[in-house]
């Protein structure tokens, strides 16, 4: 169009070309296609972590209560983390009742009193060993950590278990140890 004050001028238009639209989503689509990968590895990250510190938060209620426990008493507060490789399900259990005598992995004679569900697709490693389940301990009134499976009551100097995605490539180790605080660090 020509402007009837300038002849030689053209007037200027409003709006994108098409051409410029497809360089605009062009740039769009990469950068969700390079930001896509980061943030599922991400997401994926956050789901160990989380099952971690849910394990964590379960092991420091239970030292909590145990701390607080009446001496007298044989029964014990415990922790019990349960996989299920068939339905991809995992829980992390604080329990009472346990006795030193008794293997706090089988579940007989003790009493759930949280129960949380940790995310799905986990694996749980103690020395570099896939387990199903692992349980462990506190005793009353110092919070020292027993061995369940023990029948002597030992006690444990470092539990360390390895918590990571199916597919292996994020993990969390978990410490728990003699004076009965667990620590969590990523592999």
């Amino acid at each position: 169009m020509v402007n009837a004050l300038f002849p030689n001028a053209f007037v200027t238009r409003r709006g994108f070309t098409a051409i410029e639209l497809l360089v605009v989503i062009g740039i769009a689509v990469t950068l969700i296609g390079m930001s896509v990968p980061a943030m599922l590895q991400a997401r994926a990250h956050a789901r160990v972590t989380s099952a971690g510190e849910a394990i964590m938060q379960v092991a420091s209620a239970a030292r909590l209560r145990a701390l607080t426990a009446a001496p007298e008493t044989n029964k014990r507060y415990g922790v019990r983390v349960d996989f299920d490789a068939t339905t991809g399900l995992s829980t992390a259990t604080l329990t009472y009742g346990a006795t030193p005598a008794t293997d706090l992995n089988d579940a007989s004679g003790t009493k759930p009193l949280l129960q949380t569900k940790l995310t799905r697709n986990l694996v749980l490693k103690q020395s570099g060993t896939a387990i199903s389940t692992i349980g462990w301990l506190y005793e009353p009134r110092t919070g020292l950590v027993i061995d369940s499976a023990n029948e002597g009551a030992a006690l444990i100097d470092v539990l360390d278990l390895v918590l990571s995605s199916a597919d292996q490539r994020i993990a969390v180790a978990l410490g728990v140890y003699k004076c009965g605080l667990v620590h969590q660090e990523s592999l």
